[in-house]
């Protein structure tokens, strides 16, 4: 079953989530938009904030099923991490 999805979808914005979560997303659809893996690396190169929050949102997407790790090596600069359809979100 594929679960993947190309572009942002409005329902981040109905979960409640800190704003860490919601902007790590945004950056997230963003990368994958533009065609570029999105890994920890290519987010770090774009976030403009402290690093410990761009990691803090990874992990609040991860709970809630908004994005999953395409290996299982966070500390790993490619880190690659697939965007879900919202009908999986929690």
């Amino acid at each position: 079953m594929n679960h993947q999805v190309a572009s942002m979808d409005r329902k981040i914005f109905d979960m409640r989530l800190d704003v860490e979560a919601v902007s790590t997303y945004i950056l997230c659809c963003a990368l994958k938009d533009a065609g570029t893996p999105v890994c920890v690396k290519h987010l770090k190169e774009k976030w403009n904030g402290e690093i410990a929050a761009l990691e803090k949102g990874l992990v609040q997407l991860e709970k809630r099923n908004v994005i999953s790790k395409a290996m299982e090596n966070q500390h790993d600069p490619k880190q690659e991490y697939i965007l879900l359809k919202s009908s999986v979100w929690q």
